[in-house]
């Protein structure tokens, strides 16, 4: 008797909506739509690892090829990378290209310190909602194969410290 006693109250609380919805809906109102989370302006993708931090700065480090989706505006925008690469840890300083939807943008010798910047026109963004960087590099390094101590398996070639995707 009591098990179906309990079972009748739940089914009555159930269709009375007893408990249930927000304060607005039992008053009669229609409820007020949640905001939808926002899009990222730029997200990280294959290629890069999570970010890294030591005290106020933050970095990402990049295998050989990273890629980075970046939210279509339909205005024109301004790409600023600022980032480095340990050339002292190669015998010759790797090449980056950066490339914008398929199109190189540009390629230069790695150095310990990358500032670069692009006008990327509205025209140049894919249709839809989002773009693809990618920065890529043809050689990279693995520091435990360099010191045996380390215990850090990746695969490094790019050091990025910031992007900004803004408007122009």
């Amino acid at each position: 008797m009591t098990r179906q006693l309990l079972t009748l109250t739940l089914l009555i609380l159930a269709f009375s909506g007893a408990g249930c919805g927000s304060d607005a809906e039992k008053a009669g109102n229609s409820p007020v739509a949640a905001k939808p989370t926002p899009e990222p302006e730029i997200s990280y993708g294959q290629g890069f690892y999570d970010m890294e931090r030591s005290g106020s700065d933050t970095w990402r480090w990049m295998a050989g090829e990273g890629v980075i989706v970046l939210k279509n505006t339909g205005k024109d925008m301004k790409l600023r990378l600022t980032g480095a690469v340990p050339i002292e840890q190669f015998p010759q300083p790797p090449t980056l290209k950066v490339v914008f939807n398929g199109e190189q943008l540009d390629q230069f010798p790695g150095a310990p310190n990358i500032e670069k910047e692009y006008v990327i026109p509205a025209a140049k963004q894919k249709p839809g909602p989002t773009s693809e960087l990618r920065i890529i590099t043809d050689n990279v390094l693995v520091p435990k194969d360099k010191d045996p101590k380390s215990n850090d398996g990746r695969k490094l070639g790019f050091f990025l410290r910031n992007l900004a995707w803004n408007a122009k």
